[in-house]
């Protein structure tokens, strides 16, 4: 399939890719015969982790560094599950951070609410 068939189903920009590939991040990308890329079902499913990865927040260094420990072959996966470990424990920490801040956001909303109930009766009275 072609870059922009790839990227619909991978959820990544064409220019994202193209970005993805000068990086080094793209394990394979085939041409055809005039040039433009080409890409296969499993190269779509590595985009797709890509874009979950850097979705997530993962900075490119670290997509960079796991992308290398894949290309190195199997004997690196205890470092690649280490790599995903540490980064799932960053997620955990900010969806916390993110949960408190919303906390916050909703009792401030209440506050709000509660001051244009007690606005709207004094009006009423």
């Amino acid at each position: 399939m072609n870059i922009g068939e790839a990227g619909k189903k991978s959820g990544l920009s064409p220019d994202t890719i193209r970005f993805y590939e000068k990086r080094g991040l793209i394990l394979s990308t085939k041409r055809d015969e005039k040039g433009h890329r080409y890409y296969a079902e499993n190269d779509v499913g590595w985009l797709g982790l890509l874009a979950c990865l850097r979705g997530t927040g993962m900075p490119l260094s670290e997509t960079e560094t796991f992308t290398r420990l894949v290309q190195d072959g199997n004997h690196t996966v205890p470092d690649r599950i280490e790599l995903l470990e540490s980064h799932r424990e960053r997620l955990a920490q900010k969806r916390a951070e993110l949960d408190a801040y919303e906390n916050h956001l909703n009792e401030k909303i209440a506050y709000y609410n509660s001051v244009l109930e007690k606005q709207t009766n004094e009006a009423a009275q």
